[in-house]
């Protein structure tokens, strides 16, 4: 592969299902061809090793890693250490890519150097891919900013960030299902950092697999744990009542 405009495909698994090689064969088919996929495997199964061994044997693009050390946080640091690109494309193993994803967003980011995370509209589909509905998400960095207070504004699977960014501000080291808005937070404090949403639903994220882990109870206090740290940092007094909030929503919703 060309190591010019080379893209960086990051996907976490810990199992192996039909949702996940329909994840890969949504990469395959993409039309931006110039792109590598960077799978790291947590505690995988004799079984579901064997299967991604054969898998990545096959694809040349596939860059396969094992670890026994459980969680995304690790995972994901770990895949970004090896992925060789400068734009890095995020991707769970449960979620469709459209065909046209990588390319716009490719674009996107050639066109605007300044940004240094772009995600996208998309669509909620259900385990047969059915869309459910569209999520459609704020597009100015103003507006993603101001919004991060009470949620989190950029969907993880459907971002694209440049690696030397991300690797500058230490890359995860949020919590249990909220290292993405942790992340997002670290960043946030710098005003150089701009990030953007474009309007095309690039993403089918499955909500079934999703929905559980991001009502937990770890969730909520990931996110809560963010916001305080984010108010003794900056003194903002918003961050506060974000993390009283968020605290709230986990003795109202929280699943577990």
């Amino acid at each position: 592969m060309d190591d010019i405009n080379l893209v960086s495909v990051l996907i976490c698994i810990n199992r192996v299902d039909h949702f996940f090689i329909r994840a890969i064969d949504s990469i395959n088919q993409q039309t931006y061809q110039n792109h590598e996929i960077v799978l790291v495997g947590n505690t995988l199964s004799d079984s579901d090793k064997n299967t991604v061994s054969e898998l990545s044997a096959k694809n040349p693009k596939i860059r396969l890693y094992l670890t026994e050390i459980k969680y995304l946080t690790f995972s994901l640091n770990l895949g970004l250490h090896h992925c060789k690109g400068d734009l890095i494309i995020r991707m769970d193993a449960d979620d469709i890519a459209y065909p046209e994803r990588i390319e716009k967003q490719v674009n996107f980011m050639k066109l605007n150097s300044d940004i240094s995370v772009c995600g996208t509209c998309y669509y909620l589909i259900d385990e047969n891919d059915c869309v459910l509905t569209e999520k459609l998400v704020n597009l100015q960095n103003s507006d993603i900013r101001r919004s991060m207070y009470w949620k989190n504004p950029m969907c993880h699977p459907t971002v694209i960030f440049r690696k030397n960014v991300v690797e500058r501000f230490g890359g995860y080291m949020g919590g249990l299902y909220a290292e993405d808005y942790d992340l997002w937070n670290r960043m946030l404090h710098d005003n150089a950092v701009l990030f953007a949403n474009i309007p095309d639903k690039l993403l089918g994220y499955r909500v079934n697999s999703t929905g559980q882990a991001r009502r937990s109870k770890l969730a909520y206090a990931g996110m809560a744990a963010t916001q305080l740290r984010a108010f003794v940092v900056t003194g903002n007094f918003m961050w506060l009542i974000s993390s009283v909030v968020s605290s709230i929503k986990r003795l109202i919703f929280a699943n577990d």
